[in-house]
């Protein structure tokens, strides 16, 4: 029997602290669930699927933003695997023969579902999801509040083979300890926020059952066999020895005495540092009563706090008044230390091979600040393990940290070995010219993935600067902020700030879910701009009501509105951007989808079409446009799949490029079955500039062409073998394999 407490991410600038608390079973109790969960998951080859239970420590996007893409990604696995079910039912009936039997039904009631553990509000901010997404058929039991010693997950069911049902696994309990955060506005304390509602968490196994002593057992002369059992069980045995005498063996004669359970305890600390608070709250958290009243010893406290709290006077007392076997940890939340960078190796190492091939075209992302890493053994590292169980091994398992150099010198062999380098110096011999080094403008891409998640593309999200340095994003998927960090050396708040505007294509999760970081980071004077569909438009109003921090941060305008100009948004596009005109295209996807048209960028005309199947309307209404952005989420050959989910193949985006008369076609989009450039259909090679986006891409318009000739070099980092897509991967795989089930699934 193993047990386990897994750091899944740490503080960065991509990333918000989460833990792993893996049960006996292999079910995960997932605490905090930002952005990039999944990836990280993904990263760590770990299976989305066994997280059966959430606890949320707060509501912010550090902790929640992430949430909605993991329900949907659970719901989905429950449904492929119901799915599966039947039609291996199915297929057991055909294979009888017996073509009047009929199917049995399939027990949809016994889906597991996800418990979810959050401060009061936690059901009012899962409620406003239902403004775009809708998985009615999928379980969420949620607990807010004061949580007084119940099991994390829900027990497993199953059949005896009598037919009786008996019911395992569900290993640790949690109680809560809720808190109430006083917040300011700044250190001079001139302005007072919003109280903050907050938990804390202590989880506990039972007590572990005294081994059986089965030769104290055969010296009382009990007979082998079911009394053993009974024995096991604390149940009495009365028997007949030799002589014939009754006798009476108890259970405490040969069973060794029960030994305390463990104890494992999450502490977030308040987010704002002053001593009276920290007193407060060291004040409210007694544990140390509730781990003597529960019987249990505690192994490991995991203190989610700045370095200046966890250093306080205060909290040190607090830790003394522990036995000094127990291990403190702390979880960095100071995002500027990035001490330790990115969690998505897989992503970062992609990022470096392309940037080594061209590095006009590919950004290298920024590395860990490691001059910030010294603290001692106490701070928390990604991916470090502490083994509970067994017994005999608790504590740190063996851990070895990433290592950058050895990192960097993979990409180098890879570049060199695959050829990569030499044949895009071969391929851009030509176009160096063409590269003009002063700034004109910029398309950065922090996401050119479709909505499962995959360790080598972000979800959807494009950063549009202008000449003068302010931006516009199109699209804002989940880790859409945390990618232009990642790309950018300068400070947080300067590189927000430049986000003048943000397009919402449509109301579907993976384009939107990264505007609630946005708004919270962004600390700019001005409001965003917020062209959004309507339900997005809903749903924020809902979420601010539950936080009011961000009610003043944004300007919404409905992207109908936009189907003529709008004065309002024309001006501040015009103002912030010098963009001459903006125009929405309604298009076939889901309702309130769009595709948008600028006109006055740096590149001319630019048109992104969002998610959609192939639109004359789009291509009429933006004709002889000088940069199309279409999505092209599957490979040619896939159309009957593109049509069943509403998208496009690579085929059919560059049709409609060819019929709007596009000067050039940049790809994006593209299902997580390939982290490889797919083919360009021979039936359109050389008719148009194509160009396949990556994450941390960034085009110019001196470079397009550069960008449309460098493809057969990149080509070549990614070999056809899909060599280590694993674990989760697959998962996702078998999800996208039935048809339509996101067509069916989503708000269509």
């Amino acid at each position: 029997m193993t047990a386990s407490v897994r750091i899944l991410t740490t503080s960065s600038v991509d990333s918000n602290p989460a833990i792993l608390l893996v049960e006996p079973d292999g079910s995960k109790i997932l605490i905090n669930c930002g952005e990039g969960s999944q990836r990280s998951f993904l990263d760590s080859q770990q299976r989305v699927s066994t997280v059966k239970a959430v606890c949320l420590t707060h509501l912010s996007y550090e902790s929640i933003g992430g949430l909605p893409g993991m329900i949907l990604t659970a719901s989905d696995v429950q449904n492929a695997t119901i799915e599966n079910a039947k039609a291996a039912a199915a297929a057991k009936v055909r294979k009888s023969n017996n073509s009047t039997q009929l199917l049995p039904p399939f027990p949809t009631d016994t889906a597991q579902g996800l418990n979810v553990f959050g401060p009061e509000g936690t059901n009012s901010f899962l409620k406003s999801l239902r403004h775009f997404m809708r998985r009615d058929s999928f379980r969420l039991n949620v607990h807010e509040g004061l949580v007084e010693g119940i099991r994390v997950c829900l027990p497993k069911t199953r059949k005896r083979k009598s037919g009786q049902p008996v019911s395992e696994g569900a290993f640790f309990s949690v109680k809560s300890f809720p808190f109430v955060e006083r917040r300011i506005g700044d250190r001079k304390r001139s302005r007072t926020l919003p109280e903050r509602k907050t938990l804390s968490y202590l989880f506990w196994t039972p007590r572990f059952p005294g081994k059986f002593m089965a030769n104290e057992a055969k010296r009382l002369g009990v007979p082998k066999g079911p009394m053993y059992g009974m024995l096991k069980s604390g149940n009495s045995v009365t028997f007949s020895d030799a002589s014939g005498e009754q006798r009476t063996v108890t259970s405490n004669q040969t069973v060794q005495p029960d030994s305390p359970g463990i104890g494992v305890a999450v502490l977030r600390y308040p987010e704002d540092f002053f001593e009276e608070q920290l007193l407060v709250f060291f004040k409210q958290m007694t544990m140390k009563r509730v781990i003597s009243s529960v019987g249990v010893e505690l192994e490991i406290a995991i203190h989610i706090a700045s370095r200046s709290s966890f250093g306080d006077k205060i909290a040190r007392q607090w830790r003394d008044e522990f036995p000094s076997t127990v291990q403190h940890l702390l979880l960095d939340t100071d995002i500027s230390a990035d001490s330790h960078g990115t969690p998505f190796r897989s992503a970062a190492h992609g990022a470096l091979c392309r940037s080594l091939v061209c590095p006009d075209l590919y950004v290298q992302v920024r590395e860990p600040n490691t001059l910030r890493r010294p603290y001692g053994p106490e701070l928390a590292r990604a991916g470090s393990e502490f083994v509970l169980l067994p017994r005999g091994k608790v504590g740190f398992s063996d851990f070895v940290d990433y290592n950058i150099d050895d990192g960097k010198e993979k990409a180098r062999t890879l570049v060199k070995d695959s050829g990569a380098s030499t044949l895009a110096k071969e391929l851009l011999a030509e176009c160096a010219l063409c590269v003009n080094e002063s700034f004109s403008g910029e398309l950065f891409f922090t996401g050119t993935g479709s909505a499962i998640p995959c360790k080598h593309r972000n979800v959807s999200g494009i950063c549009l600067t202008s000449p003068n340095g302010n931006s516009i994003l199109l699209d804002v998927g989940e880790g859409t902020v945390g990618q232009l960090l990642r790309a950018n050396s300068g400070p947080t708040s300067s590189t927000l700030a430049h986000i003048k505007a943000v397009w919402i294509s449509h109301p579907h999760a993976d384009h939107h879910l990264g505007i609630l970081r946005l708004l919270h980071d962004r600390k700019a004077p001005d409001p965003l701009l917020l062209m959004c569909p309507s339900p997005i438009i809903s749903f924020l109003t809902e979420y601010c009501s539950m936080d009011s921090d961000l009610s003043s941060a944004y300007v919404a305008v409905n992207c109908n509105d936009l189907i003529r100009e709008n004065a309002k948004a024309s001006f501040l596009l015009k103002e912030a951007l010098g963009i001459d005109s903006s125009f929405a295209v309604p298009v076939t996807h889901c309702p309130y989808s769009f595709g948008l048209i600028l006109e006055g960028t740096c590149f001319g005309k630019l048109v992104y079409s969002g998610d959609c199947r192939p639109s004359s309307q789009l291509a009429k209404c933006a004709l002889g446009a000088d940069l199309l952005i279409h999505e092209a989420t599957f490979e040619d050959g896939m159309e009957v799949e593109a049509a069943l989910k509403r998208h496009s193949t690579i085929g059919e985006a560059l049709s409609v490029g060819m019929e709007m008369k596009a000067k050039c076609v940049v790809l994006t989009h593209f299902s997580q079955r390939y982290p490889k450039v797919p083919p360009t259909p021979v039936n359109h090679e050389g008719s148009i500039p194509v160009i396949f986006a990556f994450d941390f891409m960034r085009l110019s318009p001196s470079n397009l062409v550069m960008a449309s000739k460098v493809t057969p070099a990149i080509r070549l980092l990614y070999p056809e073998e899909s060599e280590g897509r694993q674990g989760a991967e697959t998962e996702a795989e078998s999800i996208m394999a039935i048809p339509g089930l996101f067509a069916q699934s989503e708000l269509l």
